[in-house]
C-alpha cells in the first residue's frame, strides 16, 4: 500500500437560487463536466501479487470545470478510493462527516474489522484528492475544496460511482488470488468484499 504499481491495464456558474434543487441538474451550465476515472491499475511492484490486498493506480477528477492534478504514473489506493465512493451514494461526504479521510486516498496502510460495525475500516495517510458530496432532494452536490460546484442527478453519480469499481472489481478478478498473512488480514479483507457487494449491490468477484 505504498508507491510504484505495475500498470495493469473555471468555477461552475451558480444556478440561480430561484431555482429549486429538484431542477438544479438538469439544468447545469452546457459545457460543465463531471468526471471521476481509474486507470492504469496494479499491484506494488514490492510486494507479491497475491500479499498486496489494495489496489492502485490512477485518477482523472474533473468537477465543473475544475481539473485536478493528473499524473499517469500515480498509484493511488484506488481500492479505498472505490469503496468510500460507494459509501457517498448513500451518504453525505462533508468535512464533518466524512466516509473516509479522502476520497482518493494516496495510501492506505492496513484494514481492520470494527466489532459491532458493518463497514470495514481502512486506515490512510491524510494525503489526497477530495471534495464533498451531498445530497439533496433529487440532486447531488459536487463541491471541490476551492469551493467549485456542480450539480449532478443521483442517477449520473451513481454511473459514475459503478464504473470507477467495477475496474478495480476487474483488476481483482484478473489477478492471483489474495492470501492475507494472518487471520486479522484474512478478516478485514472479507469485511471489505462483504461492505463493497452490499454497497454494489451484487458478490464482490475478485479473487
Amino acid at each position: 500500500m505504498g508507491s510504484s504499481a505495475r500498470p495493469f491495464g473555471s468555477l461552475l456558474t451558480h444556478i440561480s437560487a430561484r431555482i429549486p434543487y429538484d431542477t438544479r441538474a438538469k439544468n447545469r451550465i452546457q459545457g460543465a463536466a463531471m468526471k471521476v476515472r481509474v486507470y492504469n491499475l496494479g499491484w506494488l511492484q514490492h510486494m507479491l501479487e497475491q500479499h498486496d490486498l489494495c489496489a492502485h493506480g490512477a485518477v482523472e477528477v474533473e468537477i465543473g470545470g475544475e481539473h485536478f492534478e493528473r499524473d499517469d504514473e500515480a498509484d493511488w489506493c484506488v481500492s479505498a478510493a472505490a469503496l468510500f465512493l460507494l459509501r457517498t451514494l448513500t451518504r453525505d461526504h462533508t468535512a464533518s462527516s466524512p466516509v473516509g479521510n479522502k476520497l482518493i486516498p494516496c495510501c492506505g496502510h492496513a484494514m481492520y474489522v470494527v466489532v459491532g460495525e458493518e463497514d470495514v475500516e481502512i486506515d490512510t495517510c491524510p494525503t489526497g484528492l477530495n471534495w464533498e458530496v451531498q445530497h439533496l432532494a433529487t440532486s447531488v452536490l459536487l463541491r471541490t475544496e476551492g469551493g467549485t460546484e456542480e450539480y449532478v442527478t443521483p442517477e449520473e453519480w451513481e454511473h459514475t460511482v459503478f464504473q470507477f469499481a467495477d475496474s478495480v472489481e476487474d483488476l481483482y478478478k484478473h489477478s492471483l488470488p489474495k492470501e492475507p498473512e494472518n487471520s486479522c488480514e484474512a478478516a478485514a479483507y472479507a469485511a471489505f468484499q462483504a461492505e463493497w457487494s452490499r454497497r454494489r449491490g451484487k458478490r464482490f468477484l475478485g479473487n
